[in-house]
């Protein structure tokens, strides 16, 4: 799977900061990170309905978060791991 949209933080995060912010929402990049992917600050894709998709969130002293999704009629579907 291509990478859509990759940010990455600007220094050591403790994910739980990134929840007190409110929602992670596609394409907003939040405060304390940077985005990596698309390069150059481009705008993220847009995401594209009946393809699966996959979200991951990786730590380095924790566990990670990943699960599958797919947008059907607007609507979205996860499949979590």
């Amino acid at each position: 799977m291509k990478p859509y949209w990759q940010i990455v933080p600007l220094k050591d995060y403790d994910v739980g900061t990134l929840e007190k912010h409110g929602p992670l929402v596609y394409g907003e990049v939040p405060e304390g990170f940077r985005q990596v992917i698309p390069e150059n600050g481009a705008p993220a894709p847009p995401l594209v309905e009946n393809e699966l998709l996959t979200f991951s969130l990786r730590t380095t002293n924790g566990p990670g978060l990943e699960f599958r999704f797919v947008i059907h009629n607007g609507k979205t579907a996860t499949e979590g791991s």
